[in-house]
């Protein structure tokens, strides 16, 4: 890079906020089996790419990026349900906070999504999943789960 380029290294923090979330993971919530994910570091670490694959049957997967144009975090998902998100956002300490507008599935009305992403000092970390109607003051949890380093896999994964 030039001094006159405009463009951000990834190797500035902003591309590694979210590196926690980055290896391989068995996934709880309230306890009981949710299913696995795999986070992989792509195109010399400028994307993650997600894998998840729930108990109840339903995969997924997601593209998330820093956007240095708009200096954002972007996360695109689609499930095997054909769910879809589309979400923004970046570090809240040091937490990873996505937000966007969706449909209420079933009802087909708009909402607001919003999922944080929050690193625990034992090595998991937190995915907070929330909904909200639009206009509307109160989120309500969608999962809210607890990713633990596979036994098989403890290092994270790069390409």
């Amino acid at each position: 890079m030039t001094p006159h380029d405009t463009r951000t290294s990834r190797d500035d923090e902003a591309y590694r906020a979210f590196d926690f979330w980055i290896g391989d993971w068995t996934v709880t919530e309230n306890g009981a089996s949710a299913g696995t994910n795999r986070i992989v570091a792509e195109l010399d670490g400028a994307v993650l790419s997600e894998t998840w694959s729930g108990t109840s049957g339903v995969r997924g997967r997601s593209l998330s990026f820093y956007d240095r144009h708009r200096r954002r975090w972007h996360q695109t998902w689609i499930d095997s349900d054909g769910g879809v998100l589309h979400l923004d956002g970046g570090p809240v300490g040091r937490a990873m906070r996505l937000e966007g507008e969706g449909t209420e599935p079933g009802t087909l009305l708009p909402v607001e999504e919003r999922i944080t992403w929050t690193p625990n000092a034992d090595g998991t970390v937190r995915q907070h999943w929330e909904r909200k109607a639009l206009g509307m003051q109160d989120w309500t949890t969608v999962f809210d789960g607890l990713y633990r380093r596979s036994a098989d896999r403890a290092a994270p994964a790069r390409d």
